[in-house]
């Protein structure tokens, strides 16, 4: 699934558990590891970290949750966790 359509699935859940506003941040870092004994290459790890930053405002209340597992489910768990911790600031 492309980053776009995850970041709109996200938008939609906020919105369906009720947040009034509603932002989604998706970040995607790479890191490349590489290690070297005896001049010779040994280890070569690419790896790659995705997070998904949801806020939701109700009532001029804001609550955000930060995920990285992008399973189904989820984002739409984490969508509802942040409309409701609304309620409780």
């Amino acid at each position: 699934m492309a980053r776009h359509d995850i970041a709109a699935g996200c938008l939609n859940c906020l919105k369906k558990e009720g947040a009034q506003k509603a932002q989604v941040t998706f970040t995607e870092t790479g890191k490349t590891g590489l290690a070297i004994e005896n001049r010779r290459i040994f280890l070569l790890r690419d790896s790659v970290d995705l997070k998904l930053d949801l806020v939701a405002i109700s009532a001029d209340r804001y609550a955000s949750v930060s995920v990285n597992n992008l399973e189904a489910g989820v984002a739409e768990a984490a969508a509802r966790q942040a409309v409701e911790n609304t309620s409780k600031s």
